[in-house]
């Protein structure tokens, strides 16, 4: 009962299931497509017709060659472009610290947040574990250690 659904999927409803195995597979299907081109070159590379038929037979390569100048003008924009924000970036927040060092709240201020006892904070620190159950309100209900 305590675990998160992420953990268990066990625990997701039929449609959430669906859901994440339609997502799932569409990215391994997007992931495969992205690497056609180099294990079609790699089949090329060890006699497979296809590849000869396609790039030789069919003008192939010259389509290749004129999409690799776009795909490497591409690349390179947007190189230049990562660069230039990392640049901004540096140039705005060099030498200004913005983090701040937090408060840290004593146990009798946690206590008095959360609204339990003093001693079963302490029980609860000194846990391994613990299992911590709320209400609809979001307070806490009761804590399981172990």
């Amino acid at each position: 009962m305590g675990s998160l659904i992420i953990n268990r999927p066990n625990l997701q409803s039929s449609g959430q299931r669906m859901i994440s195995s339609i997502l799932f597979s569409s990215f391994w299907m997007l992931w495969i497509y992205i690497w056609l081109p180099l294990a079609s070159f790699f089949a090329w590379g060890f006699g497979v017709q296809l590849f000869y038929d396609e790039m030789i037979l069919e003008s192939g390569f010259e389509v290749f060659i004129e999409m690799a100048g776009d795909t490497a003008m591409m690349i390179i924009f947007l190189g230049v472009s990562l660069i230039s924000w990392a640049f901004y970036n540096w140039g705005r927040f060099r030498n200004k610290e913005r983090r701040r060092v937090t408060n840290l709240l004593s146990r009798e201020e946690l206590a008095e947040y959360f609204q339990v006892d003093k001693e079963e904070l302490i029980v609860w620190h000194d846990a391994n574990r613990i299992v911590v159950h709320h209400n609809e309100q979001g307070d806490v209900e009761r804590v399981e250690t172990g």
